[in-house]
């Protein structure tokens, strides 16, 4: 409730020894990142196609760009927190992995110039089951 109509919002994260934070951007937002505990690495790949990484330890902060794809993974020894504030109430998160699964297939074949088949295998296996066509997916 204290944030609400401030234009911002926070998170906490938990995340355990090799545990990440999957591919994602917020469509509204930046990102100012503090790691409270723990050792992360990051990164973040900007409109140039240039992949910006770094290891941000305890009391030390990053910035993930508006709408830019980035990535947290914990790689220090125990579990990691850090808090994540974004310069939106409503930043928005669509995550690689979702965006992938819902794209066309022969469009995604094209642009990765990878048979249709090995997509579609591979677009199976990040829809949950209850996603799927039937409501089923026996290989997730």
């Amino acid at each position: 409730p204290a944030l609400e109509g401030q234009g911002i919002a926070l998170s906490l994260f938990t995340v355990e020894e090799g545990g990440q934070n999957l591919i994602h951007y917020h469509p509204r937002a930046t990102e100012l990142l503090y790691v409270i505990k723990g050792t992360i690495e990051v990164a973040f790949t900007d409109t140039t196609g240039t992949l910006h990484a770094n290891t941000v330890k305890e009391g030390q902060a990053t910035v993930f760009p508006h709408a830019l794809l980035h990535f947290q993974r914990n790689i220090g020894k125990g579990t990691s927190q850090y808090i994540s504030m974004l310069n939106s109430e409503n930043p928005g998160v669509m995550s690689f992995p979702r965006v992938f699964a819902t794209l066309p297939a022969d469009i995604l074949a094209q642009a990765l110039r990878t048979p249709i088949e090995d997509i579609k295998a591979l677009q199976s296996r990040v829809v949950p089951p209850q996603l799927s066509a039937g409501g089923e997916n026996p290989d997730y």
